[in-house]
């Protein structure tokens, strides 16, 4: 199975410091409503945070820094504009490579790795490659960079569909 390896950096240290002293004790956590269980667990209304790694790291977080975890479910393209005006301190599963202006963030250290595999019906073949999907329609998340994936894209030998959950992919 082709896998795309990309180092899931989960707290993304966006404006970190001065905004925390304004803060109150209130770290303001974002989370994206595209991630999906174990990674973020949503509520029936699709709103507020239950659960998953995102929340437990944030509570972590927030305990060694004695302050108050405040989560804020957003929309992916809401994620760098929030991030960049100090709404919110953090920033939970994230990676550079799915941000135009990363190099404008602090980015912590890779705290767990993510593998994200190509997945087909179970009849097809085994997809080894990412040439391998040349001719195919590939599922995305809307608003994330896929950087293996552009050149196919951009040159037409394969179509891009957007999803704005992961859980609509498989459908």
């Amino acid at each position: 199975m082709f896998a795309l390896k990309k180092p899931a950096l989960a707290l993304l240290f966006g404006l970190l410091t001065a905004p925390l002293c304004l803060a109150g004790g209130v770290l303001k956590i974002g989370v994206t409503d595209a991630d999906a269980p174990p990674i973020v667990e949503l509520a029936a209304d699709g709103h507020t945070l239950r659960g998953g790694l995102s929340r437990e790291l944030g509570d972590a977080l927030a305990a060694q820094l004695h302050m108050t975890p405040e989560y804020q479910v957003l929309a992916r393209k809401r994620i760098e504009p929030m991030v960049e005006s100090g709404r919110i301190h953090i920033v939970c599963n994230a990676n550079p490579e799915w941000y135009g202006n990363a190099t404008r963030l602090l980015w912590s250290h890779e705290l767990y790795p993510q593998v994200e595999r190509a997945i087909s019906l179970h009849d097809l073949p085994d997809i080894h490659k990412a040439e391998e999907l040349e001719g195919k329609r590939i599922g995305t998340i809307f608003g994330y960079n896929y950087p293996t994936l552009e050149r196919l894209w951009a040159s037409g030998r394969s179509s891009r569909v957007e999803e704005a959950k992961q859980e609509l992919l498989l459908k």
